[in-house]
């Protein structure tokens, strides 16, 4: 049910990562990386998993010049959500990879049908 309403989702909203810069799509795919392995460690859901702009800093080794804007084109478009945790704020990823591509992979097959002639 899930999978179909994250699939749903990206076929509405259609964004893809063609919308960020070079340098976001490398930090985005970065950060999935390091929440998937968090969430491994942890053994907790993507969900429930939150960074801070200090340790994505520290554990990518950007400074705020370079990380900032991309974070901006992040939460613009939806694939970060900011979460507000008294007085800090936290980073949950949205931007699910993997459900992309399987949406990408079935859309191959249940596209339009051409028109036989």
């Amino acid at each position: 049910m899930i999978f179909q309403a994250k699939m749903l989702a990206h076929q509405v909203l259609g964004k893809g990562l063609e919308i960020l810069s070079p340098e976001a799509r490398i930090l985005l795919l970065l950060i999935e990386q390091r929440v998937m392995a968090a969430c491994r460690y942890l053994k907790i859901e993507r969900s429930n998993f939150r960074f801070s702009r200090k340790a994505l800093r520290s554990e990518i080794g950007w400074d705020d010049a370079h990380l900032n804007p991309c974070l901006q084109q992040f939460l613009n478009a939806n694939y970060l959500r900011l979460d507000v945790q008294g007085t800090s704020f936290a980073f949950e990823l949205l931007y699910d990879s993997e459900c992309s591509r399987r949406f990408d992979y079935v859309m191959e097959f249940t596209g339009p049908k051409k028109r036989q002639e």
